[in-house]
């Protein structure tokens, strides 16, 4: 014969198995009631977001589930023994914390739910429970977004970036969202806000596309919430990329037109006697038929011979239409080589270059007599430039700096007296004073100016379509050309 079941036994075990969250296996008693909510009775939701909260009252122990109402909702019949929430309402759900007096539940506001006010209902014993608003009401709407970060704050047109903050959109409706900016499109005088591309969204990361034309200036959202919070103030800065292949000036270059390499370099002696002829084209583009400038002499105290006084170094000829006394380019060399564009020039390499002499002065005449005593070959020179630019807007092109070096093997001829050259002033001045001419006439205004107006004319060539830009940054390209980094950034 079987034992009957203790009466306290059946009800500890239903108590434990609601606890638990299961069903409940028993009609209660007497309706749950809820008195009070922690953190607070009256809570605002902002969708995409969640909350836990605590009911505190009486009778839970038979509370089997719970859902979110809106306000307005017809009460359930007395024949309905299940929850009839709505897929796309606010979510509602029982926690692992209860006892007969308090009761915790999670409240999950999904991006599809209605606006609007939300009451609770209970389920227990297969019965609804309305909890009345005063207890609990829940207003559940979007919230304003609110951008924090972009990263990164600079990028090349057509880049991807991400902005971060809070409630930026949906992810299954990124439509509802939009992410502007400014753009001013060739031909507008005027700027104008538009919706970039969206690549990618989340409530707190929204990737987007740098539009063409984009201005410097902050990233702003709108969501059904309506326009952002406006701040933090974070002005992104897009950038216009474009560069200067290193081939640009020759000839299957885009300035090989130019024939820059046609042009010639000869130095002779006296004052304004040595010259650089540019190209036909060169003219033809603005610049002079020739330059003019002028190769000193070295002169320089010394008791070298009884009666001398000093001893001089000239170039050996003064008629600059003849190879025998001038020094003359062979062949010129224009390249652009990162931050600065490349002027190479060798010279031919026959006869006798420059001569050093040696004065006398008679003692009653004071005439003076200037003897020759050293024939001095210059082979091989090699003289290379280069010409850092600054690029002040698209029509300001300036001349940052220009670097000279030279390479040469001297031979000498002596006239009077073994002297050797290879390790001596005499060798440093011609270094020197090479240098110094090719750099002085590369910085002289009228070639300066001419110069740099073809390379401003090529910048607003390959910056055609943009903006207007008011930086311009260089630095080297991948290719060994020059790159240039254009911003409509303020200037500072």
């Amino acid at each position: 014969m079987q034992k009957p079941v203790p009466v306290l036994l059946v009800a500890f075990t239903s108590a434990v198995l609601l606890g638990a969250g299961l069903p409940a296996i028993a009609q209660p008693k007497s309706p749950p009631v809820v008195q009070s909510v922690l953190p607070a009775s009256n809570l605002g939701l902002s969708k995409g977001d969640s909350k836990i909260l605590t009911l505190q009252g009486s009778n839970f122990i038979y509370v089997s589930s719970v859902e979110m109402i809106l306000e307005g909702t017809p009460a359930v019949p007395k024949a309905v023994t299940s929850p009839l929430r709505a897929p796309s309402g606010l979510k509602a759900s029982l926690m692992g914390n209860r006892t007969p007096t308090s009761l915790g539940i999670l409240l999950e506001a999904p991006f599809t739910a209605p606006d609007g006010i939300y009451l609770l209902r209970l389920w227990a014993g297969g019965e609804a429970f309305d909890v009345p608003r005063e207890v609990l009401r829940v207003a559940v709407a979007w919230a304003r977004a609110q951008i924090l970060d972009c990263v990164p704050r600079q990028a090349e047109v057509g880049a991807i970036i991400t902005l971060k903050g809070k409630y930026l959109g949906d992810p299954a409706r990124p439509s509802l969202s939009r992410f502007l900016t400014v753009v001013r499109p060739p031909g507008e005088f005027a700027s104008r806000r538009i919706a970039a591309e969206i690549v990618a969204l989340s409530p707190k990361e929204a990737q987007v596309r740098v539009p063409d034309s984009a201005l410097y200036a902050s990233w702003t959202a709108e969501t059904p919430a309506g326009p952002d919070w406006g701040f933090p103030s974070l002005p992104f800065d897009p950038l216009y990329v474009r560069s200067f292949p290193p081939n640009l000036f020759q000839p299957d270059g885009t300035l090989g037109s130019v024939r820059f390499y046609e042009s010639q370099f000869i130095f002779a002696d006296g004052i304004d006697n040595s010259v650089f002829l540019p190209s036909s084209a060169m003219r033809g583009l603005g610049f002079q038929d020739r330059y003019v400038f002028s190769f000193p002499v070295y002169e320089k105290p010394v008791n070298l011979i009884v009666g001398s006084t000093k001893y001089r170094v000239r170039l050996n000829g003064s008629n600059r239409s003849t190879g025998a006394e001038s020094l003359r380019s062979t062949s010129l060399g224009l390249t652009v080589a990162g931050t600065a564009i490349t002027v190479d020039i060798a010279f031919e390499s026959e006869g006798v270059e420059f001569v050093a002499e040696y004065e006398t002065q008679d003692v009653f005449s004071k005439k003076i007599t200037w003897h020759k005593f050293l024939n001095i070959n210059i082979d091989n020179l090699a003289l290379s430039a280069s010409m850092t630019p600054q690029f002040i807007s698209l029509q300001d092109v300036r001349m940052l700096s220009v670097t000279v070096s030279s390479s040469f093997t001297p031979g000498f001829v002596v006239l009077d007296q073994n002297i050797s050259v290879d390790n001596s002033p005499i060798k440093d001045f011609i270094k020197t004073e090479l240098e110094k001419s090719l750099s002085t006439y590369l910085l002289s205004d009228a070639f300066r100016t001419s110069f740099l107006a073809i390379l401003s004319r090529q910048l607003q060539t390959v910056f055609g379509g943009c903006p207007r830009l008011n930086v311009i940054d260089v630095s080297a390209a991948d290719d060994g050309g020059m790159r240039l980094t254009g911003s409509t950034r303020p200037v500072r």
